[in-house]
């Protein structure tokens, strides 16, 4: 399918080359996040400071622009650390009691999660 597209656009080389060429961005959905200053959070996030700092500006749109800025530069990204094997025995050893019982509990086969 993607060979007679490309043929159709008049890209010269078959679609397997392309797609073997290409490799997509990594995104990391759900990142570790951290904040780098608590008294900006409080700021941002606290009902009452929301207050004094909406009483600043009338501009609503503006100051939502500035909240967001405020947000993202707070912001702190890191790597999650890596789940030790004996750990993740252990964690599977725990819940495996939970797991069958919920099985059972809606009928369906969750043996996978097991895994």
């Amino acid at each position: 399918a993607h060979n007679k597209i490309f043929k159709f656009l008049g890209v010269s080389q078959s679609a397997e080359e392309i797609v073997s060429n290409y490799t997509p961005p990594v995104r990391t959905n759900n990142s570790n996040r951290g904040v780098r200053s608590a008294l900006v959070q409080r700021f941002v996030r606290k009902p009452s400071c929301q207050a004094a700092y909406k009483g600043l500006s009338p501009d609503l749109f503006r100051l939502g622009f500035v909240v967001r800025v405020l947000k993202r530069l707070n912001t702190t990204y890191f790597s999650r650390p890596i789940l030790q094997a004996s750990f993740e025995r252990t964690l599977k050893q725990q819940f495996t009691t939970e797991r069958d019982a919920l099985s059972a509990l809606i009928g369906r086969d969750l043996s996978q999660w097991a895994e």
